[in-house]
């Protein structure tokens, strides 16, 4: 559906006499993919009802790129649409402006009229972003992802209880509604819901400045976009134009704020707008937003209000959350680190917060010596940890049990299961070794100069035997990538060290009393690495572990033990 949407929207703006001239000989309906084009603006439908009232207007945006020009991936598309939205008026109803993110590039626009009456006034706008700023009027900003749906037509009145709200709607600057999942196999096996950050640790920052940026899923006050609540431009509307969205002047202006030039030397991305700096522009938008004294409200309705696609590919899906990784310790450490930047702006507690977060891609260190270092040592007969006799065992033991107990808990209580928590720790443990680690090599080779910055935009495209074998909670692999090297090879050093470690003990070898904490913990990294095992020697399908990943994982596995040995 979305692919045929894609379609048929360019080719109705290829075929516009306008993208045909700004396009020229190279107007095909691939130009989304093209590095180097001028802008394209085109008014897809404006059309009324029988009763003369205006319906939902479809507006395409490409913005200019240029090889010359740096276009700030998502954050520099959402801020060409900040620039444009103060011309077209919805009256006596609460119009929708939403945005589909096709690429870095390409926009498409849609104005989803809602007939809810607004008691409180007379008349209701809603805005979008920068080019919009000419073509619509409105306090309210809705950001969704392309790949969103909405799932409860009451999601814009629960907003409005909090935006109408006069004992908060002051400093408001946005409504954070919980990211939700359509399609989620039964296990959740790559941990997609991300519990944790979509649906706990939100209801607890309610009780600070509120939850970060989801960067999807959100209802914005405008005024976020053009300073703190103190200095924001007043809420009431600077002008109404009355001039039709395709009047050539509108087009005109809308076609100069979509391009390059028109941030030079500007705040756009700095103060205003959203927030250049990292590739997670969601995270860095809002921890910015709370620096500058803005509030905002989590809320989460028993019936999810969108609903959202999530890769099936365990590569794609390491390839997003790799990406995350590099944009948040671009966060930790630049002037704004929440350690030093947001403590003083923030206090303590909610710069606390944002650093769990943005220092989160260095759990990939302890993560990478507790998945080799216990099992190598126990393999050579090293005990590293303390007897079960002493006291300090039952430290260990505690932290260990108490740790992941209360995040079961935490888990159950938000409606989870068992299972789909299983999924989820045992993601946290691939993801340290995968996008985590990998990420970190990423940023110290970007801060380096060994190599540019990039930004991978996420595959939600499956074929049919993708969604059978992930809906069967089979693991995808498929492709050759070294981010898989790492846990395959943990998994083998585990499996060994499991076998070995039995094998020591019925030899009398080891003493149970001195090694249970190294065989407690290879136990465990090997039923994680179940999955792993199943596609290296069960699997005969596509999605099965490529055969030079397994051959590369056994020799460095052997690698790892026999330098051991020699040290």
């Amino acid at each position: 559906m979305y692919e045929n949407l894609k379609t048929r929207i360019e080719d109705r703006c290829i075929m516009s006499s306008q993208a045909a001239k700004d396009f020229g000989e190279g107007a095909t309906n691939d130009f989304t993919i093209q590095e180097d084009h001028p802008a394209v603006i085109q008014v897809i439908s404006e059309t009324k009802d029988v009763r003369g009232c205006a319906m939902p207007n479809l507006i395409y945006v490409s913005r200019q790129k240029s090889l010359t020009s740096p276009h700030h991936f998502k954050a520099g598309a959402l801020n060409v649409l900040v620039r444009n939205s103060e011309l077209y008026t919805l009256n006596k109803t609460i119009s929708y402006f939403f945005y589909i993110l096709v690429s870095s590039i390409f926009v498409i626009f849609i104005y989803l009229y809602i007939c809810v009456c607004a008691r409180a006034y007379a008349c209701f706008y809603v805005k979008q972003l920068r080019v919009s700023s000419i073509m619509t009027n409105a306090p309210i900003v809705l950001t969704l992802d392309c790949d969103m749906i909405s799932n409860d037509p009451s999601t814009p009145q629960q907003m409005l209880c909090f935006f109408m709200d006069s004992s908060v709607k002051s400093n408001l600057g946005y409504v954070q509604f919980p990211v939700r999942f359509n399609g989620v196999n039964k296990a959740d096996i790559y941990g997609s819901e991300f519990k944790r950050m979509y649906h706990i640790n939100p209801m607890g920052l309610n009780g600070l400045s509120g939850p970060d940026y989801f960067g999807t899923g959100t209802f914005f006050n405008r005024q976020v976009f053009f300073g703190g609540p103190s200095s924001s431009k007043n809420t009431e509307l600077e002008y109404v134009v009355k001039k039709p969205i395709n009047n050539h002047a509108i087009l005109e202006s809308a076609h100069n704020m979509a391009s390059c030039d028109y941030e030079n030397q500007s705040d756009w991305g700095l103060k205003k707008g959203f927030r250049y700096g990292s590739l997670v522009e969601d995270y860095f938008t809002g921890y910015q937003l709370h620096c500058q004294g803005w509030k905002s409200i989590f809320c989460n309705p028993k019936r999810a209000s969108f609903l959202s696609e999530m890769p099936i590919s365990l590569h794609e899906m390491i390839t997003q959350t790799k990406r995350w990784s590099v944009g948040l310790l671009e966060v930790s450490f630049s002037k704004y680190s929440p350690l030093t930047f947001g403590t003083k702006s923030l206090g303590p507690l909610m710069a606390h917060c944002y650093s769990y977060y943005a220092f989160g891609p260095s759990w990939s260190i302890p993560i990478l010596f507790y998945a080799f270092l216990p099992q190598i040592y126990m393999l050579h007969n090293i005990s590293i940890f303390p007897k079960v006799s002493d006291p300090w065992f039952l430290l260990y033991m505690f932290l260990f049990v108490g740790a992941y107990g209360q995040d079961l808990l935490e888990f159950i209580l938000e409606q989870g299961t068992t299972l789909r928590w299983w999924s989820d720790q045992r993601m946290w443990l691939v993801r340290g070794l995968s996008s985590d680690f990998f990420g970190t090599l990423e940023y110290v080779s970007n801060r380096l100069g060994i190599a540019s910055r990039g930004f991978n935009v996420t595959t939600k495209v499956n074929d049919n035997e993708q969604r059978t074998q992930y809906d069967n909670g089979k693991f995808q692999f498929g492709v050759v990538s070294p981010v898989f090297m790492p846990f395959s090879t943990a998994a083998i050093v585990n499996l060994i060290a499991v076998f070995g470690g039995f094998l020591q003990l019925l030899r009398g070898t080891i003493l149970l009393d001195e090694f249970l904490g190294q065989i407690i913990i290879s136990s465990f990294g090997m039923v994680n690495s179940w999955p792993v095992y199943e596609a290296m020697f069960f699997r005969t399908d596509k999605g099965r572990m490529p055969t030079k990943i397994t051959i590369f994982s056994v020799i460095l596995a052997w690698l790892l033990i026999s330098l051991m040995t020699k040290m």
